[in-house]
Parts: C-alpha cells; sequence; structure tokens
C-alpha cells in the first residue's frame, strides 16, 4: 500500500447516506421475499416451557473471540444465573473441534441446554425445542462439515454417541437471544439490537411473534475500500461478509496494517488499535482515530437504516459487543453520524445489559423472570 492521508480514509456524507438508503432497500426487499446480500432470517419467538424439577440446565454462549457459561438455579419461581465463566474460543475449523470444546464446558450433571450462538441459524422446531440448521458461517471460522445440519439434534447424537448421555439442547442465533434478553426493556415494536465486537449483525421484531436475524455483516451494497478487497481476498470466505470485513474488531487492526505498510510494526488486535487511537498525536494515531470512525460511520448507517424501516419515533438498541462498548470514542462517533444521517436527536438510545449473552440463552428455555446473583 503507498503512504495514505488519514484524512482519505473517510467515507463522504453523501455515500454514508446512500449506504443507509441501500440497506432500508435491502431490508424492505428482504420482506417481500426477494433475494439480497442480507440472510433476513425469521425466528419465532420461543415458547419457553416449565422445566421438570429433575431437569439440571446450562447455558452457553458461543461468540467470535468469547464463550461464556453458567449453570440455572430455580429457587421459587426465580430463576438465577451462577458458576458464570468466560473462555477464549479455539478457531473452530470443523465440527470436531467445535464439538469437543462444547463438551468440555458441559457439565457433567447437566440435561438440558440453551445455546446461544454467534453464527447465521434457520430455526425450526424440533421435539417441541427451538433448533437451528447452521447457513454459513463468518469472523474467520470455518465449521467445515456442520453447515447445513442442524446445530442441536447434532449435539445431543455426539454426546450420546461418546457417552450415552441424553441431553436436550435448544439453540438461536446471538442476535436473537440479545432481542430476548431485553423483553421487559421497552414495547416489542421499539426494540432492537446489535452486536459490534469480534463480529457485525443487527435484528429487531418484526411484529409480537417474530424476530428478524438481518445478518447484516454480510450486507454488500456498498463501495468496498482498498485494503477491504484484500482482507476480504486473504480470509477463509471471500466474497462473503464484506460489511463486517470492513467494521468489525476481527479485521480492523488488518486495515491498519495494510494502511502503514513497512512505516511501522504491525499490531495483533483492535485492542492495540484503540489503544494507538488514545494517544495525542502521531501518524499512527491519527490512521487508528480514522479507521475507528470508518467504523462507526458505517455502522451508523445500518442502525439508522433500521430505524426509517421501523418508522418508530424512538428505537432502544441493546448492544453487544467491546468495540461498541470500549472502543476509541465509538458509541459517541456512532451518535455523531446519526445525527449526519438524518436520525432526530434522542431517538435512538442505546442499552447495555449485564450478562445478555448468558440471559437470553436462557430464555430461549425458562418463562420465569431471571436474576443475576
Amino acid at each position: 500500500m503507498k503512504y495514505v492521508k488519514p484524512s482519505s480514509l473517510l467515507y463522504p456524507v453523501q455515500t454514508l447516506k446512500t449506504i443507509r438508503d441501500n440497506f432500508v432497500e435491502e431490508i424492505r426487499e428482504s420482506l417481500k421475499g426477494k433475494k439480497t446480500s442480507l440472510a433476513f432470517i425469521k425466528n419465532p419467538l420461543p415458547q419457553p416451557k416449565k422445566i421438570g424439577l429433575g431437569d439440571i440446565i446450562q447455558v452457553v454462549s458461543i461468540g467470535g473471540t468469547i464463550g461464556e457459561t453458567a449453570a440455572v438455579d430455580r429457587s421459587q419461581g426465580t430463576v438465577i444465573l451462577s458458576h458464570m465463566k468466560k473462555v477464549s474460543l479455539p478457531r473452530f475449523n470443523d465440527k470436531k473441534t467445535f464439538f469437543t470444546f462444547f463438551e468440555k464446558q458441559l457439565d457433567r450433571k447437566t440435561n438440558t441446554v440453551g445455546l446461544n450462538f454467534a453464527y447465521a441459524l434457520k430455526p425450526f422446531v424440533r421435539e417441541g425445542h427451538l433448533d437451528g440448521i447452521l447457513v454459513e458461517t463468518s469472523k474467520e471460522h470455518k465449521l467445515s462439515n456442520l453447515i447445513g445440519r442442524a446445530l442441536g439434534e447434532e449435539l445431543e447424537k455426539y454426546i450420546y454417541q461418546k457417552h450415552k448421555r441424553i441431553i436436550k439442547v435448544t439453540c438461536a442465533n446471538d442476535t436473537i437471544c440479545l432481542l430476548l434478553s431485553c423483553l421487559e426493556q421497552d414495547n416489542y415494536l421499539s426494540l432492537a439490537c446489535g452486536i459490534v465486537g469480534t463480529g457485525t449483525n443487527f435484528a429487531f421484531f418484526l411484529d409480537k411473534t417474530i424476530m428478524v436475524n438481518l445478518e447484516s455483516g454480510n450486507f454488500a451494497k456498498f463501495p468496498q475500500t482498498e485494503t477491504g478487497k484484500i482482507i476480504d481476498n486473504k480470509s477463509q470466505s471471500p466474497r462473503s461478509f464484506l460489511f463486517e470485513k470492513e467494521v468489525s474488531g476481527a479485521y480492523l487492526f488488518q486495515h491498519f496494517n495494510l494502511s502503514i505498510d513497512k512505516i511501522s510494526r504491525p499490531i495483533s488486535s483492535t485492542l492495540e488499535l484503540s489503544n494507538l487511537a488514545k494517544k495525542k498525536e502521531g501518524f499512527k494515531c491519527l490512521i487508528a482515530q480514522k479507521l475507528l470512525e470508518r467504523s462507526a460511520s458505517l455502522i451508523a448507517c445500518q442502525i439508522a437504516g433500521i430505524y426509517f424501516f421501523k418508522k418508530q419515533p424512538r428505537l432502544r438498541f441493546v448492544m453487544e459487543g467491546s468495540l461498541f462498548w470500549k472502543g476509541w470514542k465509538y458509541k459517541k462517533i456512532i451518535q455523531q453520524y446519526l445525527g449526519i444521517l438524518n436520525v432526530p436527536k434522542n431517538a435512538i438510545t442505546f442499552l447495555k445489559i449485564k450478562n445478555s449473552a448468558l440471559l437470553g440463552a436462557a430464555r430461549l428455555l425458562i418463562a420465569e423472570s431471571l436474576i443475576q446473583n
């Protein structure tokens, strides 16, 4: 790459407005059943069942780089998450890698699992439980020989074949679980959610019984950057998830490395990128700041697009992801660009729910109120 002027890294405002409008149009076309770059996967609102007294419940969340797990305890109609832990994820190149990881997280007494899964699942009801067929992967996880298969059913078979042990697995995409974690927060029509961390995705309620997982990281109706094209060509999944490769934590630091080619040592994470942006001055600092600003401006396009599609006076977005909440001035920059993209002031608010990934997984299973210890 040649020398890059920091200011040249940003999209012009008119281009951002076109991206916003293209995103709205793709949502509308998807709703009509037309093929777009958005998966637009409709998910039925789960109908939680009362769990038997002998059922030992565990919830598991599989993200892009971090996994979480917790036990679910019940006492007098109240559900409590306990024994919570986080673990770093290996790269899931195939289903064996993932199944082995899942097996290690599974408590030996557990017989009922709620699984929050950060990849595209086509939902269906199997024996009264929500399951999902893995449609595609992202975030550099391949999960070969699992695509096209029912995730929950495959996990149940694996545990039974290896241990002669019966478990029931209910699963859903992570944005769907995120929506479920916040049902008490607002009217369903005013709720949406987003994940901006290792990967990127948004979801919202279409009506009171249907949630839509957009798989918005796969949005493609926007001009790729030159560094984005290089990153895409070298990725595990060329020509897919183009938007995610421009904005998310799995890739942002790679944009930096390409932008400062041979001028400075490469960095190995978007956390490093954010730390560079916090410095007072210097070429590397400016490049880092503009890359984070560009990412935030693109995310603002999707948030604004959902706002204009939904046509609600106010929307509350429940958000997950370290880039959104901890990235250098990231949330503030998004709010600034929402104004530039003609979203009225205070029309969109952002909410963070503690342990939302685990709470959402529990919502797949349980009707009672949830409490965290």
